[in-house]
């Protein structure tokens, strides 16, 4: 029998039935992979029944194959139930193999599921049900946005929430069935299968085979919190939606919102209540950019006293009594502790100084929504905005109107240092995936989802005479310049495109042979183009032709980036894991760069030649030293997966962008960060830095193109 790795709990093999020391008590469930019944712990010498545990059993197939995939993925639940270590969170005890069976044994026995509440099969049941619902639900938002979090920040993706995931004991909840979660430090997921989660549950992104990430686990709990509302207001209520909402939430973004609205009109005018149906509006964005992260939704009860939230009766959230709040609520009177008058006004402005300093922007929507006074701000009303959102007092009346979070966004800005921003390129129509200078500085490029190029005086920040470049028909997603005044542009449909920029038409075109196209690079002299396709190749073209003169092969999934050296002698390719050295004259490998946990989504080339930058979703970058090609320093900082990195021209300092939203600048010596430049609204795709040493520029996903003075940002303070 083939034996799994395990890490240090215990795992027998028994070889006779007599010899496995549990006794079947009944039936409990059925996972993603195998059955689940209630075992008692038997001692052979006395046969006194011992303490009860859940077991989990798969039955291993026979084909040798199939069995080492199904080991695997068992491998893969125990691993991670035996890592987390949280209160809602059920706990491995120990495995083990009996012929076909593999066994996971793991406790709490629990009383129920969620499910068994939400949806009981016995309709008397009812009323003591609602008792129950009544009680604990409100409970158990904080508690599941918890263990979220807690999965989230430890890169493990749930990939199947739902109620029946999740159990009931004695009035806690906890996860469980991690039968195809990921223990990973990636953000997002490429994958064209929809085989993971249950169908009902399952995000927009992942029904339609998108890459997807730890935002798909929140739009499930998002609609099993739409549902925990629900019930809450009454089961028949909930039994009529679901009668009326076929398929998948997915599938029903009017439908859902037809839903929020209607128990929002009919449901209780607590104010915990409302928040919940504001965060489940957020959660369930059909745009995976739009929906707020765990720990986002996670900081809002750290913020939150009285009724803005539902109570969390546990100690799953650490910080929750730590803060000013706190000490004003027991200072308060019987009347004020409770929530009311003048002392809670007091706390929801303290919260909220809190969470705007901190820049947690979900609880300070909420806290805003809640009649936090716009005094607490300390800062000025007036604000540098158009139309209606010219003052402070505006911006909070259009938030509690409309509810939307992305108002508080723009509160969350107010005050922060601006000085370092000089231009915001504003006209594309949606994200901006790439961003390039000109050899001379005085152009900008920026590549988009809306199929067109657009080309920027990089002075005045307005559109140049050269215009905008249209011809593609997918998103483009890679922009380079020659030295000749030539562009080239990669794209999703297929195409790489050279354009004459004295004339805007198409110079020269031609079709890749596989794939989409993800990034292109020219080599110093502009003699060679370089593009990375989804085929896992590279290939090198005579820019003048357009003729091929070398696929670089060996890549074992998709090229995300490319780079030549500066001296032109050498180019580089990252793919998932790795990144390959390539002789660009030869086009024979001649060294890998392996060591960068996660997916490799950038890099690279400094201007001195000695180092490569690589940046990772597992929210890192790494700087290697060619001469040795292993990794000699490791930049941590961001909070979300880094998608982009830059040297600058005199080798000082490294730009990188995330998922976070922000652009980060690195001292390429020590290695420290050196400044945060915050302003995008939504995650940042690119940066580069212009030949002359004046610019930075980033590209985001809010359609916009930012431009930054580095010479004050290297004359500023660390």
């Amino acid at each position: 029998m083939p034996q799994i790795a395990m890490t240090p709990n215990k795992h027998s093999v028994y070889e006779e039935r007599a010899q496995v020391p549990f006794k079947s008590k009944g039936h409990l469930g059925q996972g993603a992979f195998g059955a689940v019944d209630e075992v008692e712990l038997l001692d052979h010498i006395t046969t006194q029944q011992k303490q009860s545990y859940a077991r989990k059993i798969f039955l291993l197939p026979f084909p040798a194959l199939e069995q080492k995939r199904r080991l695997a993925t068992i491998r893969n639940e125990v691993d991670i139930i035996k890592r987390v270590q949280h209160i809602h969170m059920i706990k491995l005890v120990e495995t083990y193999i009996f012929g076909r069976e593999f066994a996971i044994i793991f406790e709490p026995v629990a009383e129920g599921t969620l499910g068994d509440l939400l949806e009981p099969d016995n309709r008397e049941q009812w009323p003591s049900i609602r008792a129950k619902l009544q009680k604990h639900v409100p409970q158990w938002f904080g508690c599941l946005v918890s263990g979220l979090s807690y999965l989230h920040t430890n890169k493990i993706r749930h990939r199947d929430i739902k109620p029946s995931n999740i159990l009931t004991l004695s009035g806690n909840v906890l996860l469980t069935d991690f039968g195809i979660s990921l223990d990973s430090p990636e953000e997002t997921h490429s994958t064209y299968t929809n085989a993971w989660g249950t169908k009902k549950y399952r995000a927009p992104e992942v029904v339609v085979g998108k890459r997807f990430g730890r935002r798909a686990d929140v739009f499930a709990l998002g609609a099993v919190f739409l549902e925990m509302l629900t019930a809450f207001i009454g089961h028949d209520i909930l039994s009529r939606q679901n009668d009326n909402f076929p398929g998948s939430y997915a599938d029903k973004c009017t439908s859902i919102s037809e839903w929020i609205d209607n128990i929002e009109s009919i449901g209780p005018k607590d104010g915990w209540y409302g928040t919940m149906i504001f965060l489940c509006k957020t959660m369930l964005q059909y745009d995976p950019f739009e929906r707020p992260s765990a720990d986002d939704i996670c900081q809002c009860w750290r913020y939150h006293p009285f009724t803005a939230l539902p109570p969390v009766s546990c100690d799953c959230n650490p910080i929750y009594s730590d803060f000013e709040w706190r000490r004003i609520v027991e200072s308060a009177t019987p009347e004020n502790a409770t929530g009311q008058g003048p002392r809670k006004q007091e706390a929801i402005n303290a919260a909220l100084q809190r969470a705007m300093s901190n820049d947690h922007r979900l609880a300070t929507a909420i806290l805003i929504g809640q009649g936090a006074s716009t005094d607490a701000l300390a800062m000025t009303s007036e604000m540098e905005r158009p139309g209606a959102l010219n003052s402070l007092d505006s911006l909070v009346s259009l938030y509690r109107d409309q509810r939307q979070w992305k108002y508080a966004e723009e509160l969350a800005k107010v005050g922060k240092d601006p000085s370092y921003l000089l231009q915001t390129l504003d006209g594309h129509s949606s994200s901006v995936f790439a961003v390039a200078f000109s050899p001379d500085s005085q152009l900008v490029a920026s590549a988009s989802d809306d199929y067109t190029i657009w080309l920027w005086d990089s002075t005045t920040g307005t559109k140049s005479q050269h215009g905008i470049l249209e011809g593609h028909v997918g998103s483009v997603l890679a922009v380079a310049f020659l030295p000749d005044k030539l562009i080239a542009s990669a794209s999703r449909d297929c195409t790489m495109r050279l354009w004459d920029i004295t004339t805007e038409t198409p110079h020269e075109i031609f079709k890749a042979d596989l794939g989409s196209l993800w990034a292109v690079a020219f080599s110093p002299d502009g003699k060679v183009i370089a593009t990375a396709s989804d085929n896992y190749t590279v290939q090198l073209r005579d820019s003048a032709t357009g003729a091929m003169l070398t696929m670089l092969t060996g890549h074992s999934d998709v090229v995300w980036s490319i780079a030549f050296s500066t001296d032109g002698k050498l180019i580089a390719s990252a793919s998932r894991e790795y990144i390959q050295i390539w002789d660009s004259v030869t086009g024979e490998p001649c060294g890998t760069l392996k060591g960068h946990p996660g997916l490799i989504l950038g890099m690279a080339f400094s201007p001195n030649g000695k180092l490569i930058a690589s940046a990772s979703n597992n929210e890192t970058i790494c700087l290697w030293d060619l001469e040795t090609g292993v990794p000699y320093k490791t930049l941590e900082g961001h909070s979300d997966a880094v998608v982009a990195v830059a040297f600058s021209p005199d080798n000082k300092f490294i730009a990188s962008t995330s998922y976070d939203y922000t652009v980060r600048l690195w001292d390429c010596t020590t290695g420290a960060l050196h400044k945060t430049l915050e302003g995008h609204e939504n995650l940042v795709w690119a940066t580069a830095f212009s030949p002359n040493g004046e610019l930075i520029a980033s590209a985001s996903h809010d359609a916009t193109v930012k431009l930054w003075d580095y010479r004050a940002l290297c004359d500023a303070q660390s």
